[in-house]
């Protein structure tokens, strides 16, 4: 079995985990200090422990069903910091829409190129995913993501923090939009 799905479970599902181990370590417990282990009222226990046991995994594991369906049915929402450096933030985009998790770097980029900069191609060394949370009390899916960019976006100020309202629209109060340039181009 691969590692990394071993380390997947461990850390997504230790509460089941632990509740199994408990079962398993009191019916250990019990055979051992039964007296006669093989008499028909253990039989009778063991198969009781057996039903009860199927039972409960059967409930954790609808549970982690109905949890999981709920967190892929909760708005997706996209937080980006562009950095210069690792410490170094140059401005912050907060709460854009996002459709799916496939298309997170790609919007994220497309922000900064039409949004913050009025389709001026943006240059980037990279960026890094955070892990996904759930925020309960907004009921949406928040992804965080820092682009690194390679120099200051033109037309921004550096410490921008670009607002949208939980309705997918831009809050235009949360920055200013560079101007168009209205001369006429030769």
């Amino acid at each position: 079995m691969n590692l990394k799905l071993i380390d997947y479970l461990l850390k997504r599902n230790y509460i089941q985990i632990g509740i199994v181990i408990l079962v398993a370590v009191f019916a250990i417990n019990r055979f051992v200090n039964s007296g006669d282990p093989f008499s028909k009222q253990w039989e009778l226990w063991l198969e009781a422990m057996i039903t009860f046991s199927i039972v409960g995994m059967t409930i954790l594991i609808w549970y982690n069903e109905q949890r999981q369906d709920w967190e892929n049915s909760l708005p997706k929402k996209l937080n980006v910091e562009y950095k210069l450096s690792k410490d170094d933030v140059f401005c912050t985009v907060i709460n854009a829409p996002l459709s799916s998790e496939s298309d997170i770097s790609t919007w994220a980029t497309s922000i900064a190129g039409t949004i913050l900069n009025q389709r001026v191609n943006i240059k980037f060394s990279g960026f890094f995913m955070h892990k996904p949370r759930v925020s309960k009390k907004k009921g949406m899916m928040i992804y965080d993501l820092d682009i690194f960019i390679d120099e200051n976006i033109k037309g921004i100020e550096k410490g921008t923090q670009i607002e949208f309202f939980d309705n997918g629209e831009l809050d235009k109060n949360s920055f200013a939009v560079p101007e168009e340039n209205d001369t006429e181009q030769p």
